[in-house]
């Protein structure tokens, strides 16, 4: 109950702050002026004012809590469908059908309390004021009358009910162990395919991130050899190439090349410290201000005189590769939904549902098909983190003023000319945001990816946990929480200097 608290009540405090924050200083004003105490001013303006704001925090203080049942489940709680999912998943792919059937209940849960107060927190005002009138005041007594009656029927076939409910669980156990055995089916006929993806992206992603391709590439891997004279031509193109995009005035291209060049050529683990501290820093000044440099070098320092160095370098590979792979997949998803409405409704409620069920439910699928190593957590990272980039690409797209459009089509723009120079550079601030989002999820979703094959900082607050060693739990927490204030703010001020150019 206590950890539940903690993770639900931020942003329960975020939406009231932020709905409080919005009441007009005009109706402070009349009120004081009206003779109104300061508990009457609150009670009476404020709050009414910000209730809108206030069940959107209540939408999220729900959703947080309900995600944490099966977190929960870990450390103490019993008896409850977060239990079913921790012991059918612990059980590998053997039980995946009573997993999924649990998880599949709680993701009915999510989505259902999600919607409804959604809906609640977004109600037209007008509609609240209109419900006095005659005709609201039948509807809502056909309204009673009805519920009524089903209780009442309820109550006189409580015997049938209860039949009914013991015939419908006997038929879904029944389904459960038919998707063991349809699992099981297909691994045995598409292992050597699931083998052959695994393999493929550990050694053609995952390890060229992690220890560099200067390591990665060998012989029995990739067939061929990174001898020295191919080091240094990799070296020339990255440095030459990166020199003419800065010439040509595209900055950031630039560096993205000069630093994604440099730690495909090392790998994350290997990274020189001096170099990523001073990097972040940079990066810090000039995207936010030479104070959060400074706190940035400062958590940076941290992480290393604490000796999370190493599991935070592991850390920030991970979810690099998921955050790549999301780019790769999640923007040309949200740029054909932008684009076309029958992939708009089709990937619509698929969000829906991958951002309202919680993070435990990824691992299923991830451990089913993949068993237990680090693809298994970068699926899983990836199934939760990829949803704010779709959205966030499709709204931005879509908030694409017509004139810009119309200008582009009269100038006789193609469409995917129109969509590269006019489209997605209007769009980049939103799609901006939505990384920023989805860096954010991928290193909330690390700690629970240590289930099924991640280490680093994750591992080590997973060691805390186990070992009731509260000391390292804390400092590998608080790292990742360094982590993930450097990357938010970082992205969110190059958001914002986006915006204003």
């Amino acid at each position: 109950v206590l950890a539940s608290m903690i993770y639900a009540a931020p942003p329960m405090a975020r939406n009231v702050m932020l709905g409080l924050g919005g009441v007009p200083a005009e109706l402070r004003e009349v009120s004081a002026m009206s003779g109104a105490s300061s508990w009457q001013r609150f009670c009476e303006i404020e709050l009414p004012h910000a209730k809108q704001q206030i069940l959107v925090g209540i939408n999220q203080l729900v959703l947080a809590s309900l995600s944490m049942v099966i977190i929960a489940a870990v450390i103490g709680g019993f008896d409850d469908i977060g239990r079913e999912v921790l012991v059918a998943t612990n059980k590998g792919s053997a039980r995946f059908g009573q997993a999924l059937g649990a998880g599949v209940v709680i993701v009915l849960l999510a989505v259902v309390i999600d919607r409804l107060s959604r809906a609640g927190a977004h109600q037209d005002r007008t509609r609240a004021t209109a419900a006095s009138g005659p005709q609201n005041h039948r509807r809502l007594a056909v309204m009673g009358a009805a519920f009524l009656a089903i209780i009442g029927l309820s109550l006189l076939l409580r015997g049938a009910t209860a039949d009914l409910a013991v015939f419908t669980a006997e038929y879904f156990r029944a389904a459960e162990v038919s998707v063991n055995g349809w699992l099981r089916g297909f691994i045995a006929d598409h292992g050597l395919t699931l083998d052959v993806i695994k393999n493929k992206a550990l050694v053609y992603l995952l390890l060229p991130l992690r220890i560099g391709l200067t390591k990665a590439v060998l012989p029995f891997t990739w067939g061929i050899g990174f001898t020295p004279f191919a080091q240094q031509l990799y070296l020339a193109f990255i440095i030459a190439g990166s020199v003419l995009l800065y010439w040509r005035r595209h900055g950031t291209a630039a560096g993205f090349l000069l630093g994604g060049g440099l730690v495909f050529f090392t790998g994350f683990t290997y990274l020189p410290w001096w170099l990523v501290v001073g990097t972040v820093s940079w990066l810090g000044w000039r995207l936010v201000g030479w104070r959060f440099a400074a706190v940035a070098a400062l958590m940076m320092l941290a992480i290393t005189y604490t000796g999370h160095w190493d599991g935070a370098l592991y850390s920030v590979y991970l979810c690099s590769a998921a955050v790549l792979l999301c780019l790769v997949i999640g923007c040309p998803l949200g740029v054909m939904a932008a684009k076309n409405g029958t992939v708009s409704r089709i990937v619509g409620p698929i969000n829906d549902t991958l951002q309202s069920i919680p993070l435990y439910i990824f691992l299923i699928p991830a451990v089913a098909l993949f068993q237990v190593n680090e693809f298994s957590a970068l699926v899983a990272i990836v199934l939760y983190a990829i949803v704010p980039l779709v959205r966030y690409t499709e709204h931005g797209l879509r908030q694409v003023p017509s004139t810009l459009i119309e200008a582009a089509t009269a100038n006789g723009c193609s469409p995917l000319q129109r969509l590269l120079y006019v489209e997605l550079p209007v769009a980049r601030p939103s799609i901006l945001l939505g990384l920023n989002q989805t860096v954010l999820f991928s290193l909330a979703m690390l700690i629970i990816a240590v289930l099924v094959g991640a280490r680093g900082l994750a591992e080590q607050v997973n060691i805390g946990l186990r070992d009731a060693n509260t000391g390292l739990g804390m400092t590998a927490g608080i790292s990742m929480a360094f982590i993930a204030i450097i990357a938010d703010r970082i992205l969110r001020g190059w958001a914002a200097r986006i915006g204003e150019a």
